[in-house]
């Protein structure tokens, strides 16, 4: 608090002094009033002395009293003031400091939690903790059943570890030893064996005896006939369960099965049982007569044991009719009756047979001066310079052709001598078509020729002896006569209107373009042969010793 004097001598003036706040002294009422009610006394029992205005400084000299609060009187801006416990004089009574922990005005001492009194907040709760009842530095535990006192001496003594190692935990171990909290299940995962064991392994058997060995289970002791454990019954072999073994087998046999007293018996297919409605029903009489016998017939009627020659005496004909005779004619017409004549004329008239040419006499056809005119698939006819009508030509026959310049070209005859192969599968049976896939033992025959040829040539290469051996030795499609052809024979198969190889490969595929040997010699020397060269349809000569392929014909 500030109290202003007067600094003249005669005003009134303020003199600051505290005992519980300043009050008022000025002269006037200092003389005639004294150290009184409005005034501050000293404790040495004087008045309070200043009759005149002093400085500052000197003011609080003069009127200092031995007092040891007023002794904190100070001087600020010539106003008077009460310093602080701390020392600090201002006029602002709201930052007086205050005593610390330790009773220090200003001192820095600070109570931790614990209510440790220091000025170091680095160790502030290192010397005690919060115990479990919340508590700093408190002595409270917590024991292992989670019971938070100060009395160690009941730690353990209302709980304790259960069978699971938990502190108050209720898991208990039944009779088996399995610890859990779950009370039902006692004794349900395992029972007190016969050996009165908890969980044990011994088992009775039905004997009675209560071991650990299940291996000898009813080894001293069986079921008997009758059912009963242990029991004496026994089976004798009609199959009679009793205890008396006297009776055994005195009223039956063992039939065919070798079952005592049983009703099986052999029937005529030696099948035993006793079932007599499926007598033979199981077998049949073979074409031999035999029950149960291996013969069977072929299509041809005949009868044997023999499955892998079965077709081979016989083939089914163009009628499919197995050992049949029909043929197809040269029209292509089963057992249509149509010829071809040795002038390679295909009609029903025999009487006309070489009357229109005289190349070949009957029986000749193939023979080194005789052979048929092969198709060429050449329908047109030309003169020296250009292509030219064929019907302009008239009949190819020797009269005609005689005297009519560029008669008997090969489009006379298109129409008349074209190849009809017909392919037959390894059953013999005619196709109606050549299957674009080969098939071992598929054959073609040429009505035009009136040969049959393997389908499908030999694979690899051979000399010309070897050949006519190999088609002598072939066994192929149930047929064991076949030969190497003559160069006629093999000429008559090729066509020269195919591109390379010059044979039509729809009847005859994976033909080479290369030399097939014939079974015909060169005359002027007996180590030459001739050969077909299927690049060109060209009849040529080879070495016997050079390896070609091969094509049977019968």
């Amino acid at each position: 608090m500030t109290h202003a004097r007067t600094l003249a001598g005669f005003a009134p003036f303020i003199i600051p002094l505290l005992l519980g706040g300043c009050v008022v002294k000025t002269e006037v009422n200092h003389s005639a009033q004294g150290c009184g009610p409005d005034a501050i006394s000293c404790d040495d029992g004087l008045a309070c002395t200043a009759d005149v205005c002093l400085a500052p400084d000197e003011l609080v000299d003069s009127y200092r009293c031995a007092n040891t609060v007023l002794a904190t009187a100070c001087v600020i801006d010539s106003a008077c003031h009460v310093a602080d416990n701390c020392g600090v004089c201002d006029a602002d009574l709201s930052n007086d400091c205050v005593a610390d922990c330790a009773g220090d005005w200003g001192g820095e001492a600070v109570a931790d939690a614990c209510g440790e009194c220091d000025n170091d907040i680095s160790n502030d709760n290192t010397t005690c903790v919060q115990d479990c009842a919340g508590a700093w530095g408190g002595g409270a535990m917590e024991d292992d059943c989670g019971v938070c006192d100060y009395d160690e001496e009941n730690d353990n003594l209302l709980c304790e570890q259960d069978c699971a190692g938990v502190w108050g935990g209720d898991a208990a171990s039944d009779d088996c030893g399995v610890c859990d909290s779950d009370a039902s299940n006692d004794n349900t995962t395992c029972v007190k064996d016969c050996a009165g064991d908890w969980g044990g392994l011994a088992s009775q058997d039905d004997c009675g005896v209560c071991d650990f060995d299940a291996s000898n289970n009813n080894s001293s002791c069986v079921k008997d006939c009758a059912d009963v454990w242990g029991g004496d019954a026994a089976l004798d072999g009609c199959g009679v369960c009793d205890y008396d073994p006297s009776n055994d087998n005195t009223l039956c046999a063992q039939d065919c099965a070798l079952v005592w007293g049983g009703s099986a018996y052999i029937d005529d297919c030696g099948v035993c049982d006793d079932d007599a409605s499926n007598d033979n029903a199981s077998c049949v009489q073979d074409c031999d007569g035999e029950w149960d016998g291996p013969a069977t017939s072929d299509d041809c009627g005949v009868c044997d044991v023999d499955a892998s020659n079965d077709n081979t005496t016989c083939v089914q004909d163009c009628a499919d009719v197995w050992g049949g005779d029909a043929e197809l004619d040269c029209e292509g017409v089963c057992d249509g009756g149509a010829t071809r004549d040795d002038c390679g004329i295909c009609d029903h008239d025999i009487s006309n047979d070489n009357t229109t040419c005289s190349r070949c006499a009957m029986g000749e056809i193939f023979a080194d001066n005789c052979w048929p005119i092969l198709p060429t698939g050449i329908t047109s006819c030309f003169n020296d310079t250009m292509e030219i009508d064929c019907a302009m030509l008239g009949q190819p026959d020797a009269a005609q052709c005689e005297n009519t310049p560029w008669c008997g070209q090969d489009g006379q005859y298109a129409d008349e001598l074209d190849s009809q192969f017909v392919c037959y599968n390894v059953n013999g049976e005619a196709l109606s078509e050549c299957p674009p896939t080969l098939s071992s033992g598929e054959t073609v025959f040429d009505p035009l020729t009136r040969l049959t040829w393997q389908r499908s040539d030999m694979p690899t290469m051979m000399r010309w002896g070897d050949a006519g051996d190999y088609c002598a030795d072939l066994d192929y499609a149930g047929i064991t006569d076949w030969r190497l052809p003559n160069r006629h024979e093999l000429r008559s198969i090729t066509d020269i209107s195919m591109d390379t190889p010059r044979v039509s490969m729809a009847v005859f595929p994976g033909t080479m373009s290369l030399y097939y040997w014939t079974s015909s010699t060169f005359a002027g020397d007996a180590a030459q042969g001739w050969v077909i060269d299927f690049e060109g349809a060209y009849v040529l000569l080879s070495d016997k010793s050079k390896y070609h392929f091969v094509r049977c014909v019968r």
